[in-house]
């Protein structure tokens, strides 16, 4: 465990440490000052040489954050770390899409044993093996 410890105490681990901790704490900040759906689709892709770049898959939240771009740029500024900040870059990325958790719900047995029932009926097929998995399940 002492060499794995030392390995990471490298610099180059140490440097990757602090950026991702300095991403962190800038989208902590940016939570504060966005409403909930513009913080849920939009992430802190770098900062560097006074610019923060953020990213999102949706051209609207784009828009959106254009124009709030110079309210965020005064609030962050009172932050002693980025008194120095000169502009937020906002770049479209379709492939970034935020996953959303979906809270489990609980399936009643009545209604595990209904698709255990159906399953056993179909053919073997993906939808056969979906369903015997949602069956086994208590939570789906």
């Amino acid at each position: 465990m002492e060499p794995l410890k030392k390995l990471f105490q490298n610099d180059f681990f140490l440097k990757l440490n602090q950026k991702s901790h300095e991403l962190q704490s800038i989208k902590k900040m940016l939570q504060t000052m966005l409403s909930q759906d513009l913080q849920d689709a939009v992430k802190v892709r770098d900062f560097q040489d006074n610019v923060i770049t953020l990213i999102t898959s949706k051209n609207t939240v784009a828009n959106k954050l254009k124009l709030m771009k110079a309210k965020l740029i005064a609030s962050l500024k009172q932050n002693k770390h980025f008194h120095d900040l000169q502009d937020i870059k906002i770049k479209l990325d379709p492939s970034f899409e935020q996953v959303k958790q979906m809270n489990a719900k609980k399936v009643s047995s009545s209604h595990r044993d209904h698709l255990d029932r159906l399953q056993k009926k179909l053919a073997k097929s993906p939808l056969k093996n979906t369903l015997a998995k949602l069956a086994r399940n208590k939570h789906a």
